[in-house]
């Protein structure tokens, strides 16, 4: 039996009979939770900021909306879930029976990432690197060439 305040690596470990993992694949299970983690939310961050800077006036509405939430403090994410984040209905986190077990966390931290990126900056093109959405298919559907992006600091005071 594993105690309440056993941690995943706990639970894969007291697993018996069929459940029960050899070490080697604990490890892969773990390095692909980490990596598929941090992947999802990184490249939804970035396809959200390049939205945001080719369509402005959403960009400016998502920082009023920020700042009426936080009324100047910095933006948490009990925050985040006082405010409409957009619909990310197409995020990568696939659904139905294999939709990622991390999807709420995934789309939460992604609200909070770009919620802070946008509380104290507007972001605009660089000039020399265009925001350009064509797309290339990897391990998950990223930017064919990488944001570059210029941020320039709001003067936010409440």
């Amino acid at each position: 039996m594993v105690s309440d305040n056993a941690d995943f690596v706990d639970v894969l470990s007291s697993l018996d009979g069929e459940e029960k993992q050899q070490e080697d694949d604990m490890v892969v299970v773990l390095w692909e939770m980490i990596f598929i983690g941090t992947d999802t939310t990184t490249l939804l961050s970035e396809w959200v900021m390049a939205e945001l800077i080719l369509n402005s006036d959403v960009q400016k509405k998502l920082q009023k909306e920020v700042d009426n939430v936080t009324m100047g403090k910095t933006v948490t994410d009990a925050d985040v879930t006082q405010m409409s984040g957009g619909d990310l209905r197409l995020a990568p986190f696939e659904a139905g029976r294999r939709v990622c077990l991390g999807k709420n966390l995934g789309l939460v931290t992604v609200m909070l990432w770009v919620a802070k990126l946008v509380q104290n900056f507007k972001w605009v093109e660089d000039g020399f690197h265009a925001v350009n959405l064509e797309e290339v298919l990897k391990l998950s559907c990223e930017m064919k060439n990488p944001l570059i992006a210029v941020a320039i600091h709001r003067n936010v005071s409440f």
